[in-house]
């Protein structure tokens, strides 16, 4: 485009009508120079469930750059600060002011002061709101419903026999649907579950393996409604023990 930036050239570049109205505008200075811009989406699993392409498409840019991005949604009217792999909800003008005055130093929006500017100002209303939190956080850990959540977990193998290796062609990944409260998950880190197979009593060749509840140690409130895949399939081999005939042994 390299055209002038102004509101009436926004305003059409928007409309429903226009052919370059999806996707985002790219503006340096006082210069826009390009349109219909497709931005990189973040590829992690734990996004908030009330984001959308914009919010995903915010923390895509601020995961690959030094880059401060300010989401504003529509629907919510709300404003969202993400820097690196933080997300901050901001509340007034001056808490964004307070959150950008640090803007050289990107990587630092959430310094010592800038919190602590936060946490003193306007600090009757915020203890009154806290004091309002903690009773519907206490409600809310009673009341709120269940959510589910997808879980890539690692596979270990336990008890494998003397002598013996697990062959495989790559260290293998089960998904796990979690099922559970929404404030316990959000406690718990679900990224470190592993799925546990007890090879005991299992000698070479070929096995296939269920993967089940059993199998899987979850902390109490929290439940494995489906794995994908539900079995593992994997051979065992022998290797030699050590011969005491053609080993040497040093004594002392």
């Amino acid at each position: 485009m390299n055209a002038d930036v102004s509101a009436p050239l926004l305003s059409s570049l928007f409309q429903k009508t226009s052919p370059v109205h999806d996707g985002a505008v790219l503006v340096r200075g006082n210069t826009l120079l390009k349109v219909n811009v497709v931005l990189p989406l973040t590829e992690r699993t734990d996004v908030p469930r009330p984001y959308g392409t914009r919010h995903r498409a915010a923390m895509g840019i601020a995961e690959r750059s030094d880059a401060i991005v300010i989401a504003v949604s529509e629907e919510r009217g709300e404003v969202t600060v993400v820097s690196g792999l933080r997300q901050v909800l901001v509340h007034s003008e001056q808490e964004l002011i307070w959150l950008l005055s640090d803007s050289s130093h990107p990587r630092k929006l959430f310094s010592a002061g800038a919190l602590l500017a936060l946490v003193t100002a306007d600090w009757k209303l915020k203890i009154a709101a806290l004091f309002i939190s903690a009773i519907a956080l206490g409600g809310s850990a009673i009341m709120s419903g269940n959510s589910e959540r997808i879980v890539a977990a690692s596979v270990e193998f336990d008890n494998l026999g003397h002598y013996l290796d697990v062959a495989i062609a790559e260290p293998p990944h089960v998904n796990l649907e979690v099922r559970g409260r929404s404030w316990l998950m959000d406690r718990t880190g679900l990224s470190q579950l592993a799925v546990h197979l007890n090879l005991s009593g299992l000698g070479p060749g070929p096995h296939v393996l269920a993967i089940d509840n059993q199998s899987i140690a979850l902390p109490p409130g929290l439940r494995v409604i489906r794995t994908d895949p539900t079995t593992l399939a994997l051979r065992i081999v022998s290797r030699l023990p050590p011969n005491p005939r053609t080993d040497t042994v040093r004594l002392p």
